[in-house]
Parts: structure tokens; C-alpha cells; sequence
């Protein structure tokens, strides 16, 4: 069987629109051997689009060490070629014009081979190794085709050709040969399938219970990866879903494959926790930077406002002498500072899109190489804009869903969506612990409930102290209930960490929005803004959702009257 990525089972098949490319994979997949590596509707995007070489995706790449690499492209049902127009034939008997697959094909094998030499700097041998085109009609025979110069007979693939597809591949690799003279190796398949295969990296979660859950978790996400192939060749996307539907997780996987293909990268959001964690998860990429939204501001007013005679800031706050320093005039000193800053980035990843105002979009593209073609992907939650900004992303295209979601339990799930509104999001198939309540009157008897019920976990319950977390969701108290809490000893050697991020040993305590955008496996909420409050039910629901495996809330009877509404 040959190496075939991805390796896709029978439902996985069911579910691709094209019969004739499932056809077409099947007899790949099962009759040539395992020298062959074969890529499944690869996509891309390149620093540089040319005449010959431009983003896009193709049906197959077809290599081996031999004999180099083939693009392939696939069309089903009728077709007819009349020398210079293509038509697909319905079950009618009438012609519908469609593009011409030959050059697809050979866009794409241009592509491929510029992709390679922008992930490779050890790729000049594929200007002498054999790379090819073709196309496979699995439908009908060759004989109802007109040919033509660049249409020989032996790139096409016809329905008797599925029954002998070995032989096929190997007569298309023999008709570009006296083109190169140079083997495409392992190194060649290697540098193919680094480029064109992602490998998937969720963490998987420890502990117990825990354990359990963890395993379930990473099979949802994997799903979720589907959507990054999906969008792979396409510069500029909106990615929305509600919370736990993995939008950071793949924000980070987006970042890592752009830095992989050699984009200088910016990944962006506006929560500074958020910030610093996945600061962290990338610092092992050279050519990403990491920033919240206002930090980016910051340093590149700075920069500018250092220059003779420059005076960003001031001239934003003279032009806009009442508005917002965080929403506008900060974001418009930006804008004025791009003047003078010449650094830009090939793409840019934004997280948290929601809660980006509408100042902030346009000094953003303006940060790119190419304002209106450089890579550009926000992912964000419509019912999670604690900050009740309009949605006015700069993308053209409808945005793209995560439907499921993958963090939570199904007892979470039903608790923090109770009142979503936005696209449908499917629960989970994790069964966990009911929601949690802790009723206690007073800030003192709340922070002895938690403590209690936190020393119980660290002793009895073999949770780490660094899973879990105690969110104030009721901000304007916050000093007073880390003070409540923090003078109250734990257990097993824990300590308290207040608004320092998580850390090994230490239980942290935190707020609803500040933590916002980050996850832990156990959650406390404690205290909410007044029921009628405008920020009530989405305090409610970015909290709930923070929690992986297990939530708590904790309220006095009052409160929770109000909560259980």
C-alpha cells in the first residue's frame, strides 16, 4: 500500500464531494506499493504569486524517490474537449463550461516546486529531478477526448486506467523523464511531505479523570485540524465558533505552519495573558512575534515618537482630543507611526477578533508587506465580546465555523451555553461531573469554601496544584477577595499566585477577563456582575467555558438565585 497522507477510512471517503477523486485515492491508496507517497488535495499559499506559479491547491502529488513528482488533477462524470473548451456533460446530456484542467494542473506543478524552494534552502536538485503534470478522467475513455500538444496520451488517465493505475504512474513518470536528469531521492518525497503534511500536536491532559478526558479531547481536535487544510490555500479567512471549539488552538497551529513556510509572522490578540501564553508556545519560531494588540501600539509609537520631529501620540490625542485612549487614540498613533516604521510582516494571525475595535483593522493591514494580498486569518467568538465591538473584519469571503466543541464536558457545555447566541455549536461527547455549586454568605465564609474544597483536591484528589484556577468575575472586587483567599494556607506544599499567569505548584487567582482566551482543567468562578448588569451573561459564559473538566461556582444564596434564573 503506498504512504498516503492523509489515510483516510471509509467514512472519512464518504464524506469527500468528488466520487471521482475517492475512486482515483482508493486505487492509489491500494495498488501501488509503499516506495510511492502520494498527498491528497494539498494546498498553499506563497510568499510571492508569478505567471507560472500562484496559491491554490491541487487533486494529488504523486512521487517517488525514482522518479520524481507529478501533480494531478481529477474530473468526474462527462467530459468533452472540443481543442480549446472543456465541458462537463450532466446527466442530461447538456455541457456546462468548466476550467481547463490541464492548466490547473500545470499551475500547480510550478507552485509546488516554488513552495519547496521557500520551505528548502537544499532544494536547487528539483531543477533537475523529474516533475511532471497530469490529469485522470475515472468516468469515461481516452478515445472520447480531442488531443493536443500540451494533452498528450499518455497524461491522461481514463476509467480503464483505475484497474491499472501502477502502470499508468509509472508511464507518466516516463514521459517527463527525458526532462531531467536527476533522481528525486528521499530527500526529494521528504522535503514533500514536510511541506504539504501537517502533522497534528494537541496536548494531551494528565491526571485521573482527568486522563480520561484528555484522550477524548485530543479525537475532537483532531477534527478541528481539518479546517486549516481546508483554508490552506486561501490569504485571507475568518474563523468563528463559540468557546472550547479549539479557535486558539488552531490560531497557534495557523502561526506555526506560516512560520514553517517561511512567513515572517505576526500572531496578535487583545488579552496580554493570552499574550504571554502563546508567546510561549512559539518561542521556539525565529520569525514570529507575539503581541497584544495595545503592546504592538506601544512599541511601535515608541519607535516612531523617537525619530526628530516625530509625534505620533501627540498628534492622535490632538486630533482626537475626547476619544478613547485604548480604542482609538492609541490605535490611530499606530497608523500615524507606520509612516516612519518600515519593518512589516508577511502575514498576520489575530486572535480574539471579537474584541478588536474598529480602529484597529486597518493599521493592521497596513503592518503587512502587501496590504492587499498578504496572508491575513482572524478567528474569533461572537458571544464572547466582552468588549461590545462591531464586527467589521477586513475579509471579503463569508467566515468559516468550528461547529463542536472540544474542551469542554457535556455538564460544562450545557451550563456556559444556555444562553449563547450565535452559529450552532455541537456539545461534546465527554461526560464529566455536574456543575458545581459552593453557597456561602460573605467574603470570608466564600473564601473558606474554596480553600476547603481546593486543599480536598490537592490531597485527596491527585489534581495538581497548577490545573486549577479561581476566577473573580465581578472585577470591581477583586482586591478584596485575593486578599480574602491568598492569607489562607493550602496543602501539599501549593502556594497562591495572584495575576501571575499559571505556574508549577501554584493555585492562581485571577478575573473572568483577564484569563479570557485561556483554559485550566479545574475552575472556581467566584462572585458575578449584577444579574441585569449588561455584563452578566457573558461573564458567565467566558468563565464557564475556561474550565476543561471540572467548574465550581461560587455565590451566596441571593446570587445564586439570580444565577439559576
Amino acid at each position: 500500500m503506498a504512504r498516503i497522507f492523509p489515510l483516510l477510512g471509509e467514512k472519512e471517503l464518504s464524506e469527500v464531494k468528488s466520487s471521482a477523486e475517492v475512486k482515483l485515492y482508493k486505487a492509489l491508496r491500494d495498488s501501488l506499493p509503499d516506495d510511492y507517497l502520494i498527498i491528497f488535495q494539498p494546498r498553499w499559499i506563497l510568499k510571492r504569486e508569478s505567471e507560472g506559479a500562484r496559491d491554490g491547491e491541487t487533486d494529488f502529488i504523486v512521487s517517488h524517490p525514482k522518479y520524481g513528482y507529478f501533480t494531478l488533477e481529477v474530473k468526474g462524470g462527462g467530459i468533452r474537449f472540443d481543442g480549446s473548451t472543456w465541458s462537463s456533460i450532466d446527466r442530461s446530456g447538456v455541457a456546462h463550461e468548466i476550467k481547463d484542467p490541464v492548466k490547473q494542473v500545470l499551475n500547480a506543478k510550478y507552485a509546488v516546486k516554488s513552495k519547496i524552494g521557500e520551505m528548502s534552502k537544499n532544494s536547487t536538485f528539483l531543477n533537475s529531478a523529474t516533475m511532471g503534470h497530469a490529469v485522470f478522467f475515472p468516468d469515461i475513455l481516452k478515445n472520447q477526448l480531442m488531443f493536443r500538444l500540451d494533452l498528450r496520451q499518455e497524461l491522461v488517465g481514463d476509467q480503464n486506467d483505475l484497474e491499472r493505475i501502477e502502470s499508468w504512474v509509472k508511464a507518466v513518470f516516463e514521459c517527463w523523464r527525458d526532462t531531467a536528469d536527476a533522481k528525486f531521492g528521499e530527500e526529494g518525497c521528504k522535503l514533500l511531505q514536510s511541506v504539504f503534511v501537517h502533522p497534528i500536536n494537541a496536548e494531551v491532559t494528565l491526571g485521573g479523570r482527568i486522563a480520561v478526558l484528555g484522550k477524548k479531547r485530543l479525537e475532537l481536535t483532531e477534527n478541528q485540524f481539518q479546517l486549516l487544510d481546508f483554508i490552506a490555500s486561501r490569504r485571507r479567512a475568518a474563523i468563528s465558533g463559540g468557546a472550547g471549539t479549539g479557535k486558539t488552538l488552531l490560531a497557534l497551529e495557523k502561526t506555526k505552519r506560516l512560520a514553517n513556510e517561511g512567513f515572517r509572522t505576526l500572531l496578535t490578540c487583545f488579552n496580554r495573558e493570552l499574550a504571554k501564553y502563546l508567546a510561549d508556545q512559539l518561542k521556539d519560531y525565529s520569525n514570529v512575534e507575539v503581541m497584544n494588540f495595545h503592546t504592538l501600539c506601544k512599541r511601535i509609537v515608541k519607535i516612531a515618537d523617537a525619530m526628530p520631529g516625530v509625534t505620533c501620540m501627540d498628534d492622535a490625542t490632538r486630533a482626537y482630543p475626547k476619544a478613547d485612549y485604548w480604542s482609538v487614540q492609541l490605535p490611530v498613533a499606530l497608523s500615524y507611526a507606520l509612516d516612519y516604521y518600515s519593518e512589516r510582516f508577511d502575514a498576520i494571525v489575530c486572535d480574539e477578533g471579537q474584541d478588536f475595535g474598529e480602529d484597529f483593522w486597518v493599521p493592521l493591514e497596513f503592518l503587512l508587506s502587501d496590504y492587499e494580498t498578504s496572508p491575513f486569518y482572524i478567528f474569533y467568538d461572537t458571544h464572547q465580546n466582552l468588549y461590545s465591538n462591531k464586527l467589521n473584519f477586513p475579509m471579503t469571503d463569508a467566515p468559516y465555523s468550528l461547529t463542536l466543541n472540544c474542551r469542554n464536558t457535556k455538564q460544562i457545555h450545557e451550563f456556559a451555553y444556555r444562553d449563547y447566541q450565535g452559529p450552532a455549536v455541537q456539545e461534546p461527547n465527554l461526560d464529566g461531573e455536574e456543575v458545581h455549586h459552593l453557597l456561602a454568605n460573605g467574603l470570608n465564609a466564600q473564601a473558606l469554601a474554596i480553600q476547603r474544597k481546593i486543599v480536598e483536591l490537592l490531597m485527596t484528589g491527585g489534581v495538581a496544584a497548577e490545573k486549577i484556577v479561581v476566577l473573580v468575575g465581578d472585577s470591581q472586587w477583586k482586591a478584596e477577595k485575593y486578599a480574602a483567599l491568598s492569607e489562607l494556607p493550602l496543602a501539599a506544599g501549593a502556594k497562591w499566585a495572584i495575576e501571575q499567569g499559571i505556574q508549577g505548584g501554584k493555585v492562581l487567582l485571577d478575573t473572568v477577563k483577564r484569563f479570557k482566551g485561556l483554559e485550566a482543567e479545574v475552575v472556581f468562578i467566584w462572585g458575578m456582575p449584577a444579574r441585569d448588569s449588561g455584563d452578566f451573561d457573558e461573564v458567565l459564559y467566558v468563565g464557564s467555558t475556561r474550565a476543561i473538566s471540572d467548574l465550581t461556582i461560587v455565590t451566596s444564596k441571593e446570587e445564586y438565585a439570580a444565577l439559576a434564573v
